[in-house]
């Protein structure tokens, strides 16, 4: 029998917009996104990078052969930041292991420094990341930790009925509103039975750094792993950038205006791209911190749409294998958040999409971690290089040695 539902709802999608209007007035004043120039440490990008291999590996690595595939490390990296800030205990303990921080409030503090450090709103490149949680007009909450999401997450406070067919309504559309309207779905997001919602999204709009021209895009064949032939528009320019090459691999930037960069990674024919995403020293050595070098890059790149969805068949199975175990069990602690026991993940959910086309690139993603209580449930020759993405390769959306997103394009056709 399914247990009720006491659940947490974390969303992080990467690409987000700003909060609507019509959203109720927050409990817990969140102030208005503005840049610093502050930075996270070097450490905790080189602990998200690792984060980011490790988990790509694992979720990716069962692509089959004729699909395409989405994940976005950030989103699930910013979910699970979250959690930690509402946990204590060996539940805490834990959940800092995995993403190598010392402490909740060094980590908070660092997610608001990369946070503040990206963000943008501006017509043609914007990255923002904002949050909400909603909870039951039955939930009694702590104001600290509320407080702390509004703080360190960016993450307004409020209080309703979550039982009413409206409340999903409102969520979908901050959600609609929060990721450029790519994502929101009130049957996805509809918080009945639920205690609270917990929401982290990011949006990332850009524009590619040089353009290409519409003209030079042509219609090619994209030859598929499994010897059949799709039709698709490539777009077609020659620039100077980052490349490397080794162990077979081919790796290459496409950078946006906003100083993002879009990694491909081509493997050499007869490589299926999920035998390279299944190791993480692949994700780590070939494309976050390959031995990249200038040269003059000729690119044939494949106009794509590409989504994923992930599900806690897959999430909760890879976060116990990594040292989180505590958080899906009733031993897990949400003291710092609420007072009382008897409560534990017991689903974990990502949504992504992306799109890149002449002018630049565009994505979402969000990430539900739903929780159940026991009474529920330089100066050199540079060489001329191809960058031909003509047979299935991988890519990273990379931002100030951080990862968005990581995927595998079998078919530019498909979605």
């Amino acid at each position: 029998m399914k247990m009720k539902r006491f659940a947490a709802a974390l969303l992080a999608a990467c690409l987000l917009g700003s909060c609507g209007s019509d959203s109720p007035e927050p409990l817990v004043p969140v102030k208005e996104q503005n840049q610093s120039l502050s930075e996270p440490s070097e450490d905790w990008k080189e602990g998200m990078r690792t984060f980011s291999a490790v988990t790509s590996a694992k979720i990716l690595s069962n692509t089959e052969q004729t699909k395409n595939a989405l994940y976005s490390p950030a989103s699930l990296y910013l979910a699970l930041s979250s959690t930690a800030s509402i946990t204590g205990g060996n539940t805490q303990a834990e959940l800092l292991s995995l993403l190598e921080a010392d402490s909740a409030e060094n980590l908070g503090t660092e997610v608001s420094r990369w946070r503040r450090n990206i963000y943008s709103d501006q017509s043609e490149n914007k990255v923002l990341i904002d949050g909400s949680i909603w909870m039951d007009d039955t939930l009694t909450a702590k104001q600290e930790a509320l407080e702390t999401l509004a703080e360190q997450y960016h993450t307004a406070a409020f209080q309703m009925d979550l039982n009413d067919p409206a409340t999903a309504e409102q969520m979908a559309q901050w959600v609609r509103e929060a990721t450029g309207g790519l994502l929101g779905d009130p049957e996805t997001l509809d918080p009945s039975g639920n205690v609270f919602s917990l929401i982290s999204a990011l949006y990332f709009y850009s524009k590619w750094e040089n353009e290409f021209d519409p003209e030079d895009t042509e219609p090619g064949s994209f030859s598929a792993a499994n010897g059949t032939d799709t039709d698709c528009e490539y777009m077609k320019t020659s620039l100077e950038g980052q490349y490397a090459e080794q162990n077979g691999v081919k790796t290459a930037m496409l950078p946006f205006a906003n100083g993002a960069s879009l990694v491909f990674a081509l493997p050499e024919e007869g490589t299926l791209p999920a035998e390279l995403a299944a190791d993480p020293d692949f994700w780590r050595d070939s494309v976050l911190e390959a031995p990249y070098r200038k040269a003059y890059v000729d690119w044939k790149v494949p106009k794509f749409q590409v989504s994923g969805k992930w599900n806690g068949k897959l999430m909760i199975p890879m976060l116990q294998e990594l040292g989180v175990s505590d958080l899906f069990d009733l031993k897990a602690d949400f003291s710092p958040l609420t007072d009382g026991g008897g409560i534990f993940v017991y689903d974990i959910i990502q949504e992504a999409t992306m799109t890149i086309d002449e002018k630049g690139g565009e994505a979402a993603a969000y990430t539900v971690v739903e929780v159940a209580s026991s009474a529920a449930a330089e100066s050199q020759t540079l060489e001329w290089v191809e960058m031909h993405l003509t047979r299935p390769f991988l890519f990273a959306l990379m931002m100030e040695g951080t990862v968005l997103f990581t995927g595998i394009i079998n078919n530019p056709a498909a979605q």
